[in-house]
């Protein structure tokens, strides 16, 4: 007797006679092909190879395109196409600088480190080294002018430098 499936309340009593079942027909099935002579499969002569070659022709040539899927009006030829972005920094302008070093790595270093400082205020910016004259300039990009205060704030409340910088004139 099989085993009840857990969660189930009984067990199925009928199965082993719907697999006797199964079996006899099965088996009569059997005897019926047996007793039935087969009819062999028709022959057809092989194609010629000109019909073969037809046949290929045929079947490389695409289809017209279905008259429903066509545009409306064609884009004319010479006509640029026009493409613009919405911008995503919702007036994320600001950024801060923190500090001045002799090497990229020691500003990647001092971002990464400052990052993991103020993770509530600075997640999201871009760390951002810039090369200039006298250095390399450590800055997070892409705050609001009122992130970019705070985050000046609380890293200057933990003794380390911290300027703010606006956006770009224009």
């Amino acid at each position: 007797r099989p085993k009840a499936r857990p969660g189930t309340q009984n067990a199925p009593t009928d199965a082993p006679m719907l697999v006797a079942e199964m079996q006899d027909d099965i088996k009569e099935a059997l005897r019926q092909a047996v007793a039935s002579p087969t009819q062999p499969a028709p022959t057809q002569p092989a194609p010629e190879p000109q019909q073969i070659a037809q046949l290929i022709d045929t079947s490389l040539t695409p289809r017209a395109r279905p008259q429903d899927l066509l545009p409306d009006q064609p884009t004319p030829p010479n006509q640029p196409e026009v493409v613009s972005r919405v911008s995503t920094s919702g007036g994320r302008h600001w950024g801060i600088n923190v500090g001045k070093y002799t090497s990229r790595h020691q500003a990647e270093r001092i971002l990464l480190k400052t990052a993991l400082l103020e993770v509530d205020t600075l997640d999201g910016s871009l760390r951002r080294v810039v090369k200039q004259n006298s250095g390399y300039a450590a800055n997070f990009l892409g705050l609001s002018q009122e992130t970019a205060d705070l985050a000046c704030r609380r890293l200057q409340a933990r003794k380390l430098s911290c300027t703010t910088i606006g956006p770009p004139p224009g």
